[in-house]
């Protein structure tokens, strides 16, 4: 956290940014079955990253990088 923080303030050059653009002012109120929009893109997000993970052969390849060689052996 304290990398990206400081990785973002160096892009930035330490200014505050704040996304003021109407464009995204309709994100929030907007709601599809009483969740919020914000809500339905995090699910779809999951879904998305949880397939990816399990279907692909990324997904095997990102799982299998570590120590316990028996485990990614097993995996696939």
């Amino acid at each position: 956290m304290t990398t990206g923080r400081g990785i973002a303030q160096l892009i930035t050059e330490g200014r505050i940014l704040t996304f003021t653009d109407p464009a995204f002012a309709f994100l929030g109120p907007v709601t599809f079955h009483s969740l919020p929009l914000p809500v339905w893109m995090w699910l779809a997000t999951a879904v998305l990253v949880t397939v990816l993970m399990r279907c692909t052969a990324l997904g095997l390849i990102i799982k299998a990088v570590g120590i316990n060689h028996q485990a990614w052996r097993v995996a696939g």
